[in-house]
C-alpha cells in the first residue's frame, strides 16, 4: 500500500525539448509527448517566431533556451534535455552550462561542409514538408550563427549522453556525430547509428518509435549504464570497453 501511494505522488521526469530549425519547431516532439505522456513531463516551446522576419537575433534564440532551462531548475527537480538538429547543438550548450541529469541528442547539427551546403540542405529539408514552407535568408543566417556559437560546448558536456543519428541523413552527415561524439568528456556516452535513418528521425514512421524506445531505455538506466557485476570467464579476463 505504501509503495502504491508513493508511485501516485512521484513526479514524472522533467524533460526539456529543444527543437530544430524550420516551421515545425516544437511540434517535432508531438509523438514523444503522445507516447510518453504517462511517464514523462515533456516541456516544449518555440525558440523563434517563424512569421517574424525580424526575430533573427541569435543571442536571443539562445537566451530563450537558457531562460526556459533556468525556469525548470527553479523547481528543484532533475532536468533532462533532448535536442534535435540545431536544438541538439543548443542542448549541448545547456548541458555544458547547467546541471543537466542526462542529454539525448537526435541528428545534432554540429557540422556543415560550407555555407552553400547549409542553404542547399535546409532548402531541401523545408521543401519536403507538406505544403512546402520557406525560411528567410535572415532566419537561415541566424540558425548558422546559433550553431557557430554553441557547437564547441560539446567539449564541456559532463553528463551521461546518448546520441542518435541516421546514416541516410542528407541534411547533416552522420560523420558530424561520429566526429563530435569523441569530444564528449563523460565516460557514460553512446552513439547509435540507425541504418537508413533520415534527418527527421522523430517524424519518419520507420524510425520514430525506435528513437523513442531508445530514449526510454536511456531514461530508465537500461542502456549507457555503469558496468554491472560480470560473470566469471573461464577462458580469460573479461575486459570492459569504454
Amino acid at each position: 500500500m505504501l509503495e502504491a501511494i508513493k508511485s501516485i505522488w512521484k513526479k514524472k521526469p522533467l524533460v526539456l525539448c529543444i527543437h530544430g530549425f524550420g516551421h515545425r519547431r516544437s511540434t517535432e516532439y508531438n509523438n514523444f509527448k503522445l507516447w510518453g505522456e504517462k511517464e514523462f513531463e515533456f516541456v516544449t516551446f518555440d525558440i523563434f517566431d517563424v512569421d517574424d522576419d525580424d526575430d533573427t537575433n541569435s543571442d536571443e534564440w539562445i537566451e530563450r533556451c537558457e531562460e526556459k532551462m533556468e525556469e525548470l531548475l527553479k523547481t528543484k527537480r532533475d532536468v533532462y534535455v533532448i535536442g534535435f538538429s540545431m536544438g541538439g547543438v543548443i542542448a549541448s550548450y545547456l548541458a555544458s552550462k547547467y546541471n543537466v541529469k542526462k542529454l539525448f541528442l537526435i541528428s545534432p547539427a554540429f557540422e556543415f561542409i560550407n555555407v552553400r551546403s547549409v542553404l542547399s540542405a535546409i532548402t531541401q529539408m523545408i521543401n519536403n514538408q507538406t505544403p512546402p514552407l520557406t525560411m528567410s535568408n535572415k532566419q537561415t543566417s541566424c540558425f548558422m550563427e546559433v550553431v557557430a556559437k554553441c557547437k564547441d560546448s560539446i567539449n564541456l558536456v559532463i553528463c551521461p549522453t546518448l546520441m542518435v543519428h541516421g546514416d541516410n541523413d542528407d541534411v547533416i552527415s552522420v560523420r558530424s556525430s561520429i566526429n563530435n561524439f569523441s569530444r564528449i568528456q563523460h565516460n557514460m556516452k553512446r552513439l547509435i547509428i540507425l541504418h537508413g535513418g533520415p534527418h527527421r528521425l522523430m517524424l519518419d514512421t520507420h524510425t520514430n518509435n525506435e528513437v523513442y524506445q531508445l530514449f526510454k531505455l536511456f531514461m530508465n538506466n537500461q542502456i549507457i549504464t555503469y558496468h554491472p557485476q560480470q560473470a566469471d570467464d573461464p577462458y580469460g579476463k573479461i575486459e570492459n570497453s569504454n
